[in-house]
């Protein structure tokens, strides 16, 4: 499952485009993928990989758990024009909203360091590629804040453990702060 998961993550972050100057960089911005990967554009596909990291967890493979955290990383960062239609998009986006919503209520893996810095990776790649009211339309969205924002607390609380993932749950609020902040200045 490990050499799986590895092949799809590698997969998932090949630069078809040739559009990032840097490797040195482990953060795209967005995923480039051709466009005959349609079944991508399924919101099934990050369940799958919720279901993966959700067993990998109780099997106690971290690794894969790692690996599948990565691989919804990279999903979250699809590019826009990847999707024809915007439902497709929005529903990807519920999908990885309820999983991220599931693993928070749960914590399941988050007593691994390398899961952990991932669902934060995670978490802020969610928010950088979708705007504020993209967010706030999905049904999900109420629970999904209240674990994101719990988890957080819980997080800064424990400022000592993993400090370099806090910086993406940091910018996370900032960015989620940023759109509120610019109308009430106008």
């Amino acid at each position: 499952m490990k050499q799986v998961l590895q092949l799809a993550c590698n997969c998932l972050s090949f630069d078809f485009m040739g559009t990032i100057p840097d490797e040195t960089s482990d953060e795209q911005s967005t995923v480039m993928v051709p466009h005959s990967w349609n079944m991508l554009r399924d919101e099934g596909i990050p369940k799958l990989f919720f279901d993966l990291f959700s067993r990998s967890c109780s099997a106690n493979w971290s690794e894969c758990s790692q690996l599948c955290l990565q691989c919804l990383v990279l999903l979250a960062a699809l590019r826009r024009s990847f999707f024809q239609k915007e439902e497709d998009r929005t529903r990807l986006l519920a999908s990885m909203m309820q999983g991220t919503t599931g693993v928070l209520a749960s914590k399941m893996g988050l007593q691994d360091n390398n899961c952990y810095h991932e669902l934060c990776r995670l978490l802020g790649k969610i928010n950088a590629t979708h705007q504020l009211n993209e967010l706030c339309t999905s049904e999900q969205f109420q629970v999904w804040i209240e674990q994101v924002y719990s988890f957080t607390m819980d997080s800064l609380r424990h400022w000592e453990v993993m400090p370099n993932s806090k910086h993406y749950l940091l910018s996370f609020w900032a960015a989620m702060v940023s759109p509120v902040d610019r109308k009430s200045v106008v």
